[in-house]
């Protein structure tokens, strides 16, 4: 049996149909509002949430859906995490905030966390210009030799495992059929989540940002990881992981995209 997941090639320029917003479109049998009495729904969400707004949890054709939102990082936990990671942590870190998508019957899981994210950029520093100098001053508590990237470009592609133990998919030369992601008639969007893993002002020089997004639709479920970085006068990149799976396949696809490009070549 072929690998359930496959990593796709580094292909740049290719746009994904765009993420519509949560239940813009009803499936057949569900009124708008009433999203609970889909059957695949788990509940309606913690204490406080949005009336109407879609619940953490989904369920569908054998895979579980999990987008919970919690707040920013605790001063403690911060603290922890700062230690462990060797750097300083963005201005917003929302540690309990995340996604994981799940097939019990075949014991996989793909998993977005703020720590993990933040644990894959590099240790050192990575745009060398005045704003670092600036940031770095600006922070308290930095050992002087203490080097990462401050602008936290993650190369980020999420966390596979299987049967409990991390795990690599294969590579492999396909892609994502993008023309496949446009809505069609009979094939709505059943749930979807879009939540934010940190983000930083760099020092009110730019952005720095990591999102994911899922939507769910009746045939295939498609997430999209992206980290947006704003350097102002200096550089924006997007480093952004997509997973497309088709229900009822055997497979999955992970594509990876980086692009960079100069500042003033945007404007």
């Amino acid at each position: 049996m072929k690998a359930p997941w496959a990593v796709g090639g580094k292909a740049t320029g290719e746009m994904e149909a765009p993420m519509r917003a949560p239940w813009a479109k009803a499936a057949p049998g569900i009124a708008p509002g009433a999203a609970t009495s889909h059957p695949g729904l788990r509940g309606m969400g913690p204490p406080g949430a949005t009336p109407g707004a879609p619940p953490s949890t989904f369920e569908w054709k054998g895979w579980t859906f999990n987008a919970p939102k919690g707040p920013i990082l605790a001063t403690a936990d911060a603290d922890t995490w700062t230690t462990k990671l060797g750097m300083t942590l963005p201005e917003m870190v929302f540690g309990e905030t995340k996604l994981e998508v799940k097939n019990a019957a075949q014991g996989l899981e793909l998993a977005f966390h703020a720590y993990e994210a933040l644990d894959a950029c590099i240790r050192q520093v990575d745009v060398q210009v005045s704003v670092a100098e600036t940031w770095k001053a600006n922070k308290a508590n930095i050992p002087e030799a203490q080097q990462f990237d401050w602008t936290y470009s993650t190369p980020y592609r999420g966390c596979t495992t299987k049967a409990g133990a991390k795990w690599d998919p294969e590579e492999t030369d396909e892609k994502i059929d993008f023309e496949s992601l446009k809505q069609r008639a009979g094939d709505d969007i059943l749930w979807s989540a879009d939540v934010i893993l940190f983000e930083d002002e760099l020092h009110d020089h730019g952005t720095s940002k990591v999102i994911v997004r899922i939507r769910v639709t009746q045939t295939y479920f498609y997430v999209l990881q992206r980290a947006f970085i704003r350097v102002d006068d200096v550089t924006i990149r997007l480093r952004e992981t997509r997973v497309h799976h088709v229900f009822g396949s055997q497979k999955s696809l992970r594509q990876y995209t980086e692009r960079e490009e100069e500042y003033a070549h945007v404007k």
